[in-house]
């Protein structure tokens, strides 16, 4: 029966009218009489066209049981004030002398195929050189691995670390990598491969993970509103369907009617936009497509110039329930705005661009779905097709949005915020899919963040250096570009702990780093000035641990023998070059002594002394360039402690 069947519809879908609204309204406008501005029923066949069409629009209450109607009881029912089926927008355009219609000209609601009259649907001394490069080359290197290992050191605390849950929850195969490793992440070198390949499954599946994250009850506290948290969780949803290629029309309604709005009453006019722009994407459907551009333009023309209005009189069938919280409290339903739309002028314009702007969303939504369509049946990927899919319908949802602005005046605050998360969210997914992982992360902290509304992310740079190193490894192709990538995020945060951990401790050492100072030098004009540059004294460090037990640190007396700063500087900067200009030894003779305090937990050391020396003061794969006379200087340093050889350690 048909009032079963509309009654099945209209629970499952809020706009129950004929799925293709716009076709109905450019039929209805060409049976309009130019000269009344009403419908022309003085032809049997103009009745049971617009009967036949208006009387599926009505509710299904309306439709007897014997699903039978004479067409004057159809327009009676549009133009009863008292009848839930009256449409005073439609109303207007009935006549009032109806001579032609008869009581026998039957609607079954069943509707007729009418051909003709509306468009179809588709769509030194001795030369050292050798040895000197070597040991700046040595130097270069266990500077970065020092450097290296505090960064996995750190890296590792941190997903050990119960209140920064944002890393093991985003991305637990890591976690479980580097858990696994324990306490030998120093041999991090060994589990380069099975971390990228975590990092990598971990980044894929990352949009899951985050929605994992934002329903920790960790974050309960930092969503100031409800509703913040579960259209953080909506945004997901939706972006993830976006990329998927999901019809735009299902996700448009998926949104409007998502119980995650009902959390919180200051969304509630968000929601009604949406519901809004479902019911208007509703009524440019035909069958399973929206509509063609030129059906669009149809029903815009100034030709037919009651299809815009019939159309909207037809929206106005299926707007029942959707309404607007005004600033001072009240209801206002939409079928009243679409009245007002209807009466004034302005409003009108305003209706016919919303249309318009939704309509070109529609058309383009359209055929970049086909597109994907097309692409994935031949095995094709489409680069540019998901950003043009995903461009295309955040247009539509912002001129959702635009409806109840500039309609009602009704701006919200989290209009924009909730369009954002989605923007970023969706961004995030196609990255992923196109493996642009460098680009994913800055979304997700972008999405995470903007999630928040106002609250500052906890470990906010912390997740974002992290982040983007676990990108930059899983995008990496070769062993040098790993150990780049390690290079380019691992910056000096970690310590040389042996010095630390012990009662005493003498080694070999040395210490590559900035110096600062004052130097002077015999027997020259101006004999004083400023010294600044790169330092790399190698001599015998005496090291007490300062409270081992806690890691406080480090004390020590370091006797300077030679200073290869200056190879060392070069070695940074070119580290091919095979020959280098003679060095002799007394060129980096640099006899001096330093206090040293080690920092708890990094390998960087800071120190000031006297030192004398040394000659050599810059090295070009050319030349050298040396200081004769005899310099002296006193100088402070921050610098990476490097151990080289250790004579002795004492146990705790």
């Amino acid at each position: 029966m048909l009032r079963n069947s509309l009654l099945l519809i209209a629970l499952a879908f809020p706009f129950f009218a004929n799925a293709q609204t716009y076709l109905d309204a450019i039929t209805l406008d060409s049976v309009i009489s130019d000269s009344a501005g009403q419908f022309d029923l003085s032809k049997s066949q103009n009745i049971a066209v617009v009967a036949e069409l208006l009387s599926t629009y009505l509710p299904a209450n309306t439709i007897p049981e014997d699903d039978v109607l004479p067409a004057p009881a159809i327009f009676d029912i549009i133009e009863d004030p008292t009848d839930p089926g009256y449409n005073p927008i439609l109303a207007d355009l009935i006549p009032d002398e109806r001579s032609g219609t008869s009581s026998s000209a039957m609607i079954s609601g069943k509707k007729a195929d009418i051909e003709g009259l509306g468009g179809g649907g588709g769509l030194g001394g001795l030369p050292i050189t050798n040895l000197v490069d070597g040991v700046a080359k040595f130097l270069v290197q266990r500077t970065k691995q020092e450097i290296n290992l505090t960064f996995f050191r750190h890296f590792y605390e941190a997903l050990e670390n119960p209140r920064f849950l944002e890393l093991r929850t985003l991305y637990p195969q890591t976690y479980k990598v580097f858990h696994t490793i324990d306490q030998d992440v120093y041999r991090y070198s060994y589990f380069t491969e099975g971390m990228q390949e975590a990092f990598r499954q971990d980044l894929e599946t990352i949009p899951l993970s985050l929605n994992h994250l934002i329903h920790h009850p960790k974050y309960d506290t930092l969503f100031t509103k409800p509703y913040h948290q579960s259209l953080a969780s909506l945004a997901l949803t939706t972006s993830q369907e976006m990329v998927a290629g999901s019809d735009p029309k299902a996700m448009i309604h998926n949104i409007a009617y998502s119980a995650d709005w009902q959390t919180d009453s200051s969304v509630y006019n968000l929601r009604s936009s949406f519901q809004v722009l479902d019911l208007l994407a509703s009524g440019m459907q035909d069958g399973q497509r929206w509509l063609k551009r030129e059906n669009l333009s149809a029903l815009l023309s100034t030709d037919k110039r009651y299809a815009l209005k019939i159309f909207l009189g037809l929206l106005y069938a299926g707007a029942e329930g959707i309404s607007f919280q005004l600033k001072g409290g009240e209801k206002k339903m939409l079928r009243d705005v679409l009245v007002e739309i209807d009466n004034q002028e302005d409003s009108t314009l305003f209706f016919r661009r919303y249309v318009r702007n939704f309509g070109e969303y529609a058309v383009d939504l359209q055929a970049q779905v086909d597109k994907l369509r097309e692409s994935r049946a031949q095995g094709i990927e489409v680069t540019d097709g998901y950003y043009r899919f995903s461009t295309a319908f955040l247009g539509a949802l912002t001129e959702g949005v635009a409806f109840k602005n500039n309609a009602l005046g009704l701006r919200g605050s989290y209009d924009q915020t909730f369009l954002e998360v989605i923007g970023h969210v969706n961004n995030l997914n196609i990255d992923l899919k196109l493996k642009n992982y460098n680009s994913a992360v800055v979304n997700l902290v972008q999405a995470l963040q903007t999630s928040l509304v106002g609250v500052e992310l906890n470990q906010k740079q912390d997740l974002m250096r992290y982040s983007s190193f676990i990108a930059t490894v899983a995008s990496a192709t070769t062993a040098d570009e790993i150990a780049y990538a390690i290079e380019a995020v691992a910056l000096p945060v970690g310590s040389a702990s042996i010095k630390k951990y012990s009662q005493w401790n003498i080694s070999l050492n040395a210490y590559v780093g900035g110096f600062y100072g004052i130097e002077y030098l015999e027997g020259l004009p101006t004999n004083n000035g400023q010294i600044y540059g790169i330092s790399a004294p190698i001599g015998i460090a005496i090291s007490k641990g300062l409270n081992p037990y806690k890691d406080h640190g480090s004390l020590t007396l370091f006797a300077s023998l030679v200073d290869i700063g200056a190879v060392t500087a070069f070695r940074f900067q070119d580290p091919f070059t095979d020959q280098l200009p003679e060095i002799k030894l007394e060129n980096i003779v640099a006899p001096g002594g330093y206090l040293i305090y080690g920092f708890p937990k990094w390998p960087i050391s800071i120190g000031a002394g006297y030192q004398k020396g040394p000659q050599l003061r810059m090295v070009t794969d050319s030349q050298n360039t040396l200081i004769e006379a005899n310099g002296y200087r006193v100088s402070a340093f921050l610098a990476v402690d490097i151990p080289i050889f250790n004579f002795y350690t004492s146990s705790l």
